[in-house]
Order: C-alpha cells, then structure tokens, then sequence
C-alpha cells in the first residue's frame, strides 16, 4: 500500500460511516491498532488504512468503499463473504485447498478483483458475457517469448500491465494489456490501454 509521508493518525471513529460498517460486519473480531488518513503516492487520492490485529490491513477510499485486504497468513473466511457469490463460487471451483492473502478491487480493463494466494500466485477475476473468468497473472519470465516479440515488433514505447493466462470457451489464451508510457494532454490513460489476445500458438 504507497502511501505519502504525510500520513496522519485519527481515530476509528473519523472513518467514513461505510468503513465502520464493513468493519463491524467481515472483520467483528478483529482488534483495530490503528487508522490513518493517507494521500497515495500513485494516484494523489485521500485514503483511509486500517491497520488490525493478526497483521490484517484493510484500504478505503475516500467515500469508505474498500480497495484492499491483505494479511501475513490466509484471511478469515468473513472477509471471503464480502465478496459476490458467484466470484466466491469461481474462486474455491478454481483453488479449493489454497486461501488468500489479498484481495483487490480494481476498475482496470474492467476486471473486478486481484486477488493474491497464499503461495502468492496472482489471479484476476473479470466478468464476460454472464460468466465470471479467473485468470492467472504471469510474470515475465512465465510468459511465452512469442508475446513479446510481438509487442516489440508492433508496438513502442509502451508498457507491459498484466500478462494473463486464462481458458475462455474452452480454449487457453493469453491476455496482454499494455499502456502507453508516454501520455498526451488529449487522452486519458484509459485511451492509451490496448488488450491483445494470443491463442497457445501465438496466433
């Protein structure tokens, strides 16, 4: 979690009304240690760290919505229940004897979750014609050569986000996203992201 050195302490009390309700409702035996009022070093955005008993961190926004949970050992099954039922269902089908030790949400190219496991494998959850996906988030040295060589032969000066590995329909593929390094004044990031989707052969 990047936070600013200005990082300053409040009490639990201080915390958006949303914040204290998702306390109290996935984290009820948890003793709260301390909370901060953070700026991110990332994004510029006002944030609120919990930090609990049992090494557990939770992030908010501004508003009180939760980003981020994450703990030294597997997270308590109460926070497993915040999430939707059809994404608990998809993760236990995909990693029924593994627990988690984050879990994230996030907004970029409309995935849903980032969740880490606690062999630290990192997946992604995203939505797609009524289904849910888990895909698996590959380092570099993980990935097929072939991707790269595309990218360096159709693409420059960009950025490589996610390499993803996940079976759609029955068939493997793999998801590369890649942002623009360099961004105008006329475009957002969000304009700058490009998917490319690879089948095992590389076609």
């Amino acid at each position: 979690m990047a936070c600013s050195d200005s990082d300053d302490r409040i009490e639990q009390k201080e915390l958006p009304n949303l914040a204290q309700a998702y306390l109290k409702t996935y984290l009820p035996k948890s003793q709260i240690l301390q909370v901060e009022n953070v700026k991110s070093t990332k994004d510029g955005q006002e944030k609120y760290k919990v930090t609990l008993s049992k090494q557990i961190t939770v992030l908010f926004n501004e508003s009180g919505n939760w980003l981020q949970v994450e703990g030294e050992s597997t997270l308590p099954q109460s926070i497993l229940n915040s999430l939707d039922e059809e994404e608990l269902i998809a993760l236990k089908a995909n990693n029924p004897a593994l627990g988690f030790i984050k879990i994230s949400n996030t907004s970029l190219y409309r995935f849903r979750r980032e969740v880490t496991l606690l062999d630290h494998t990192q997946l992604v959850l995203y939505y797609k014609l009524g289904t849910i996906y888990i895909a698996t988030s590959l380092k570099e040295n993980k990935a097929p050569s072939f991707l790269y060589d595309f990218i360096e032969a159709y693409y420059t000066h960009v950025a490589i986000e996610y390499i993803l590995q996940v079976e759609e329909e029955g068939e493997k593929v793999f998801k590369v996203y890649i942002t623009a390094e360099t961004k105008s004044k006329e475009h957002s990031a969000i304009d700058n992201q490009v998917e490319l989707v690879f089948n095992q052969d590389g076609e």
